[in-house]
């Protein structure tokens, strides 16, 4: 399994609380279309393939334990995504993953990881609130 939870295709103003994920890449990731996963060939440019951007989604209260990357992560084609009172516990590379814009880490612990966050990608205005 790579994802417990994956908000794609376009998702807006969604919201996910108290649930706890274990194993695989990540816990929740933001994702591709379905055209992205339903195996379509590579073209010129990404974006050709998806429906839209992933907006305005917060996942509150939420723990991640044993995922082998990170525990919360983003693709490239979303922003607006707040990640509150969540904790990452025994995971990889990192408790967080952002890899787009306007991602908030507010009041986030993370538990014997390599590091806290690795932003990477498009991981611009990225802020970090609390926690530890």
């Amino acid at each position: 399994m790579l994802y417990v939870v994956l908000f794609n295709d376009c998702w807006q103003h969604g919201w996910i609380s108290n649930c706890t994920g274990e194993g695989g890449r990540h816990m929740f990731n933001t994702g591709h279309s379905y055209n992205y996963w339903n195996g379509e060939e590579e073209e010129e440019g990404q974006t050709t393939r998806l429906f839209g951007i992933n907006r305005y989604i917060i996942v509150e209260n939420c723990h991640s334990k044993n995922c082998w990357h990170a525990g919360f992560s983003t693709h490239i084609d979303c922003e607006f995504i707040d990640f509150i009172n969540c904790t990452v516990e025994n995971n990889g590379y990192a408790g967080f993953n952002p890899r787009a814009s306007m991602i908030r880490i507010k009041d986030c612990n993370v538990l014997n990881s390599q590091r806290h966050t690795l932003i990477s990608g498009s991981g611009i205005n990225v802020i970090i609130d609390g926690g530890s």
